[in-house]
């Protein structure tokens, strides 16, 4: 699994903010699919924005790197 690093002020930090998991991702990702109307083929790139949804809600907008 990837792991997530805030990057703020020369610090990092992943304990304080933890990478979504793959269950909140998979319910994002449904709902994603959901609002575009349910149109099936798109499950990875629901996947991907689900997962940048999450990262950025958690870090509050701040960037993250993968590791």
């Amino acid at each position: 699994m990837a792991k997530y690093e805030v990057l703020t002020s020369g610090t990092t930090s992943t304990a304080s903010n933890p990478p979504p998991t793959p269950e909140e991702i998979a319910v994002r990702a449904h709902e994603i699919f959901l609002e575009r109307g349910a149109t099936p083929g798109h499950d990875v790139d629901d996947w991907l924005q689900a997962e940048v949804e999450l990262a950025k809600k958690r870090t509050n907008g701040v960037p993250v790197a993968r590791r």
